[in-house]
C-alpha cells in the first residue's frame, strides 16, 4: 500500500499543475468579499442580515478564485480531462450522498439514545420554532445546498487535498482537510467521515464535480427534511421521534450506510495520490515540484 502511495504521489507531483499555486492568493479574496460586504450593507445592517450576506459574497469569492486561479492553472498546463462518464459519475455520487445522510442519520440515533439535546433529526430548540420567511428560506438554499457544497468542495478537495498531498503524502492530506472540514461543521465525526468519502471520491472519479454533486444532494435532503418537519405538528414529531420501533427501525439503514461508507473509503484508499486530471496534453507542459507547496 505505502508503495502504491508512494509512486501515486510521485505521478501526482511531476504532473499535478496545482504545484505552482500559492494558498496565499487565496487571501485577497477573503479580505475583499469582507470589503464588499461592509461597502454595500453599512454600519446598521437588518438582524441577522450581515452574517447571511457575508457568508453568501465569501462563497461565491472562493468560488471565483478557484475557477480563475486553479482551474486556470490546469488550463494552461494543457491537461485534458480523464474521467467516467456523467452517468458513472452520478451514479457513484448518489451513494456517497445516500451514505452520508444514513451516517447523520446514526448519528441523531446515537444523540437520541444518550439523551443529548436532540430528537430524531432535528434539533429540539427547532421544534417550536415558526416557519421561515421567504427570503430566510432562500438565503438556506443558496448558502446550504447550492453555492456552499460547491465553494466548500473547491477550498478542501480541489484546493487544500490537493496542494497538501504533494507535501505530506496523500494519505495525510485527506485526513488533515477532512478533520478541518468537520470542525466547521455541526457534528464533526460525521462530516469528517463524509469529507474522507468526498476525497475518495474526486481520486476515483478523477473530477472535482463528483463530490460537489454527492454534496449537493446530501445537503439539499438536509434542507429539504428541515422545510417539510416544519410542516409537522410537534406532537406528532415528539411522538414519532420517541417510539422505539421506529428507532430500531432507523438504525437499520443507519448502521448499513455508514458500513458502506467506510468500506468504500478503504477501497478507494489507494486512489488518494492519483492524478486527478489525467495526463497533460504535452509533456513539456509538465510543472516540477521545486519545494514543499505549504504556500
Amino acid at each position: 500500500m505505502e508503495t502504491q502511495n508512494r509512486r501515486a504521489e510521485s505521478r501526482t507531483s511531476s504532473t499535478d499543475p496545482i504545484a505552482a499555486v500559492t494558498l496565499w492568493s487565496l487571501l485577497p479574496a477573503f479580505i475583499g468579499s469582507r470589503l464588499v460586504v461592509w461597502v454595500v450593507l453599512g454600519e446598521s445592517p437588518q438582524p441577522g442580515l450581515e452574517e447571511k450576506v457575508t457568508a453568501v459574497v465569501t462563497f461565491a469569492a472562493i468560488v471565483a478564485w478557484w475557477l480563475w486561479v486553479i482551474a486556470g492553472a490546469t488550463r494552461r498546463a494543457g491537461f485534458r480531462s480523464s474521467i467516467p462518464s456523467v452517468g458513472a459519475v452520478l451514479k457513484l455520487s448518489s451513494k456517497v450522498a445516500l451514505g452520508g445522510i444514513m451516517v447523520n442519520l446514526l448519528w441523531s440515533l446515537l444523540d437520541h439514545a444518550l439523551q443529548l439535546p436532540r430528537i430524531g433529526l432535528v434539533t429540539a430548540s427547532k421544534l417550536v420554532t415558526g416557519e421561515q420567511t421567504a427570503q430566510s428560506f432562500a438565503f438556506t438554499v443558496l448558502l446550504v445546498a447550492l453555492l456552499g457544497p460547491v465553494a466548500e468542495e473547491m477550498l478542501f478537495r480541489g484546493t487544500l487535498f490537493r496542494k497538501w498531498r504533494l507535501c505530506w503524502g496523500p494519505g495525510k492530506a485527506a485526513l488533515l482537510t477532512s478533520v478541518l472540514f468537520g470542525l466547521g461543521h455541526a457534528v464533526p465525526i460525521t462530516a469528517a467521515l463524509h469529507a474522507l468519502a468526498l476525497a475518495v471520491l474526486y481520486t476515483t472519479t478523477r473530477t472535482l464535480w463528483a463530490p460537489v454533486a454527492a454534496h449537493l444532494m446530501n445537503n439539499l435532503f438536509t434542507v429539504t427534511l428541515a422545510k417539510v418537519l416544519h410542516r409537522v405538528p410537534s406532537a406528532l414529531l415528539l411522538e414519532a421521534a420517541t417510539d422505539w420501533r421506529l428507532q430500531w427501525a432507523s438504525a437499520v439503514p443507519a448502521l448499513l450506510g455508514t458500513w458502506w461508507l467506510i468500506r468504500f473509503v478503504r477501497r478507494g484508499w489507494h486512489t488518494l495520490g492519483d492524478p486527478v486530471h489525467g495526463e497533460p496534453a504535452s509533456v513539456p507542459d509538465r510543472v516540477a515540484v521545486d519545494s514543499c507547496p505549504g504556500a
